[in-house]
């Protein structure tokens, strides 16, 4: 009997310490999927701010106006292109980051038994009590 306690408990910590990490990673995950969004914004403004200096620099140097044009109107074909590969890309990533929905399922293999259900059975009262009896417990200014 105690077995079975003791693997249906190793059971349960395995299975909440397997749930934490996967939850831990899937928020660090959506964290730096928003950093990158945040990144990329900033790096395509500094990208048009460089490239409007260079445009103002070659025209201030004598550039033929229609020529610079037509590069800008080329380079602006291939910005649209990668920005759609970018924010494609950046939509499939927090969509397979996506939290799922919490399982009914409970962790014990025991049933649906609460935690303090599992509180109770070890004998613990409340979270802040001890196991102690109550002739053995001191306050903790005592302790120092």
């Amino acid at each position: 009997m105690a077995k079975e306690e003791a693997e249906k408990e190793a059971f349960v910590n395995k299975a909440n310490a397997i749930k934490m990490a996967e939850l831990n990673l899937r928020a660090d995950s959506e964290v730096k999927v928003s950093l990158l969004d945040g990144i990329n914004g900033q790096f395509m403004y500094l990208s048009q701010a460089r490239a409007n200096a260079q445009l103002i620099k070659t025209l201030e140097e004598g550039g033929v106006l229609a020529t610079e044009k037509d590069q800008v109107e080329e380079w602006l074909k291939d910005f649209a292109n990668a920005e759609v590969d970018f924010t494609n890309f950046i939509a499939e990533l927090k969509e397979e980051l996506k939290t799922p929905s919490l399982d009914p399922t409970p962790l014990s293999p025991g049933g649906h038994r609460s935690v303090e259900t599992l509180a109770d059975e070890a004998g613990v009262t409340d979270q802040s009590g001890s196991l102690l009896p109550a002739e053995d417990i001191r306050p903790s200014e005592e302790l120092d």
